[in-house]
């Protein structure tokens, strides 16, 4: 419509190739098993719009995705290893929103939502019917703000930015098929709903020299995290996880080498 906006529509199609599978362990589950397709249609905006002396960027996108013959690894009832299948189909959609806004010369807000509907239309094993479950690692929200601003010194005396990042999601299972009563408590399935807040002090170019400073603490609030679990209820009664970083306050030094 003019120089600063962008709109599209895009279409693609995608695979994944068959194969067979290494952890078989006779002939039947050896395979060979299918490649998988994904059908993708996007529709997006990108403009510019500028107010005075600021600039608001938005970009926003909704997408749609036709899904089959998923290649996901399961266990196998009666044999210790898992094993590649092809799971018959899903429907992911949803859309994302991206916006930086420039007040005025040193400061730069961003935002970020995204929104993803993710599940099986149909996922049957012998193990069992997973119909309908989430994918894993895929949140259903996701949500970013962030500000940078540059303190107003002379140049001579280097880049001095404060920055704070603030993260949030929205519950993830940790796998395709362990999700329900039957896989143990229901906290042990997944990693709940959770945010982080991250800040920085970064020194550039110190005194004009080759040298960065920067201070920074990462999950400033402390928030407890299991970004990664292991599903063993059916067999051996528990579930692991591994534990998120704490918070963590550093101090880092960098130099620049001009070869």
């Amino acid at each position: 419509f003019d120089r600063d906006a962008l709109v599209y529509l895009a279409h693609r199609r995608g695979y994944r190739s068959g194969g067979f599978d290494y952890a078989a362990t006779d002939t039947e589950t050896f395979g060979p098993f299918k490649p998988e397709f994904v059908t993708d249609f996007e529709l997006g905006l990108k403009k510019d719009w500028r107010l005075g002396d600021s600039l608001l960027r938005t970009n926003v996108a909704a997408y749609t995705q036709d899904y089959k013959d998923i290649q996901r690894f399961i266990s196998r009832p009666g044999q210790p290893a898992v094993g590649v299948t092809n799971a018959a189909s899903a429907t992911i959609s949803g859309g994302e929103l991206e916006l930086t806004f420039m007040p005025f010369d040193g400061l730069s807000l961003s935002g970020f939502y995204g929104l993803v509907f993710a599940e099986y239309d149909d996922f049957l094993t012998g193990e069992g019917d997973f119909s309908d479950n989430q994918f894993a690692q895929a949140p259903r929200e996701q949500l970013s703000l962030s500000g940078d601003w540059r303190l107003p010194i002379e140049t001579r005396y280097g880049n001095v930015h404060l920055r704070a990042d603030w993260y949030h999601q929205t519950r993830v299972f940790y796998t395709d098929t362990a999700q329900g009563p039957d896989y143990g408590p229901a906290g042990s399935q997944y990693q709940k709903a959770y945010g982080l807040l991250n800040l920085s002090l970064a020194w550039n170019s110190i005194v004009g020299s080759d040298f960065d400073l920067s201070l920074f603490a990462r999950n400033v609030g402390e928030t407890k995290t299991k970004p990664f679990g292991v599903q063993l209820y059916r067999s051996l009664g528990y579930n692991i996880s591994s534990i998120g970083d704490p918070r963590v306050i550093g101090l880092e030094l960098n130099y620049r080498f001009n070869l």
